[in-house]
């Protein structure tokens, strides 16, 4: 039984050629035809925060954010990208239930005095620096465990993706649909690429999404 199952960045790229009827089953591909499909993977890796993929992956990332008394701002990891969650930590320790509320641009300029200080803020805004601001700010040593979705990461040789596994039958497809006209496929069979990989993107998407609310009905 497979545990985790994923697919090398030159695997997807193969296995678009093969879809584009570019290479045969057990050819070896060009260099510049598998480099024209890597190309096309990263685009698409990139792309998929612009296409509704925003909420943290199965692996997500976490950092503590240590803050000294009166310390107002903190500067996010350079792979930050959405999808926060702060939460306090206890001396001890611990993990705190989160008791923040993050402020629009307009929330957090109506703020009147952003110098108060408190001993727990309750307030933060992220600005387009991804530097992160506290409010009140605290008055004395603080650290913060941020959760959050980060970056996906570019596509390493001869490793896999940075996406989970139920992703890697989609991005053939998407792969195949972004360097198909490359390789003269007719366009009908381009357009059977991109709806597969718009299909199993929703899928996706839909399935990586944050759990909704739990709702209750009174029955007649």
């Amino acid at each position: 039984m497979t545990i985790t199952w994923s697919l090398t960045r030159e695997s997807l790229a193969d296995r678009a050629l093969q879809k584009c009827q570019r290479l045969g089953v057990g050819e070896s591909a060009s260099a510049d035809d598998r480099a024209l499909c890597l190309t096309a993977l990263d685009a698409i890796l990139k792309n998929l925060l612009w296409r509704g993929y925003s909420w943290p992956k199965t692996a997500s990332s976490s950092v503590p954010l240590s803050f000294l008394a009166a310390e107002r701002s903190k500067q996010l990891p350079a792979d930050f990208y959405t999808g926060e969650d702060l939460r306090y930590v206890d001396p001890s320790g611990n993990e705190v239930a989160p008791f923040f509320g993050r402020q629009t641009a307009e929330q957090w300029r109506s703020i009147p005095l952003k110098s108060t200080q408190a001993q727990f803020p309750d307030r933060y805004y992220i600005d387009n620096f991804n530097v992160l601001w506290l409010y009140p700010i605290p008055n004395a040593a603080l650290t913060l465990n941020l959760y959050y979705q980060k970056v996906i990461s570019d596509s390493i040789g001869g490793a896999v993706t940075d996406l989970d596994s139920p992703w890697m039958l989609g991005l053939c497809y998407g792969i195949a649909a972004e360097v198909g006209h490359e390789f003269g496929v007719a366009p009908a069979r381009i357009q059977l690429f991109a709806a597969n990989w718009e299909s199993q993107l929703n899928l996706g998407i839909r399935n990586e999404a944050p759990p909704g609310p739990d709702r209750m009905t009174v029955s007649d």
